[in-house]
Order: structure tokens, then C-alpha cells, then sequence
């Protein structure tokens, strides 16, 4: 009687070990998603931030990259329309010249292409991107696409 006691007992035991064990894998697994979770939205509300900053220099130097890059420190242009902002993982500007330091792992860009589509108009994508250097094989990721479109006025004497 004993020993079907303690047999019944050592079950209880094994069995209540074996569900806590489980649900603290469980509790684990939603806590680190919800920390990967938390990373990528803090990164999509810089990305959104920036992008939003650089829409308001877009419009206010009217699409001139040259305008647009003597405003902002830390750019660099690709075939002269794109203008290109580099980040640290902490999204700190990072001079373009030296953009894969020890310190860094991965770079955002924000590349703006601006063209021409009559009648005083210009149109805009900021795109903001991710990528991890870290991994040679890691593909860039878009976290945010800002469309812009501005018309600009006729100025007197362009008639």
C-alpha cells in the first residue's frame, strides 16, 4: 500500500514538473517575440520619423538635391538624384565615407529619386531601408516608402 502511494505520488510529481516545464518554454518564446516585436517597431517609428523630416526638407528646398544635401550632414548622392542618409544601429547619423566601422553593424538608407512629370510637378519616393552587414547574405529590407508629389508655382518671368 505503501509503495502504490509514493508510485502515485512520484507521478503527481513528474507530471506537475512536466507542465511547468512546458508552459515556462511557452512564457519564453512570447517573451522573446514580443522583444523582436518591440525592436522592429521602435526601428519603423525612426524610419517613419526621418522620413517624415526629410519629406519636409524635400519640399522646401523643392526637390534640389544639392539644396537638400548642403541642409543635412552626412549624405552622400548616388548619379547625382539619389540622395542617400546613413544610420548606426542606435539610428545616429554615420558619415558615408567609413559607413562599416567596428561599431557598426547594420546602415540605413534613405534614398530619394525625384522626377519631373510636367506642368510644374515633381514626384518623390523616401524609401527607408534596412540592412544587416553583419550578414553578407542578409538582402535589404524596406521598412517605410513615403511618397511625395509637390506643385510647384509658376514664378513671374517663367511665362
Amino acid at each position: 500500500m505503501k509503495h502504490s502511494k509514493s508510485s502515485m505520488f512520484l507521478m503527481e510529481l513528474i507530471i506537475a514538473i512536466l507542465f511547468f516545464s512546458l508552459a515556462s518554454a511557452v512564457c519564453i518564446q512570447l517573451f522573446a517575440q514580443s522583444h523582436l516585436i518591440s525592436r522592429e517597431t521602435v526601428n519603423q517609428n525612426y524610419a517613419i520619423s526621418h522620413a517624415q523630416s526629410l519629406a519636409e526638407i524635400w519640399y522646401a528646398t523643392e526637390g534640389d538635391p544639392e539644396k537638400m544635401q548642403s541642409l543635412l550632414k552626412n549624405t552622400s548622392t548616388a548619379d547625382g538624384t539619389d540622395l542617400i542618409l546613413m544610420f548606426d544601429k542606435s539610428w545616429q547619423p554615420i558619415s558615408p565615407e567609413n559607413p562599416l566601422d567596428s561599431s557598426t553593424f547594420y546602415i540605413r538608407l534613405i534614398n530619394i529619386a525625384t522626377q519631373e512629370m510636367g506642368d510644374h510637378q515633381k514626384k518623390a519616393k523616401i524609401h527607408v531601408i534596412y540592412r544587416d552587414h553583419s550578414k553578407p547574405s542578409d538582402s535589404p529590407h524596406i521598412l517605410y516608402t513615403l511618397e511625395l508629389i509637390q506643385h510647384t508655382p509658376i514664378r513671374r518671368g517663367e511665362l
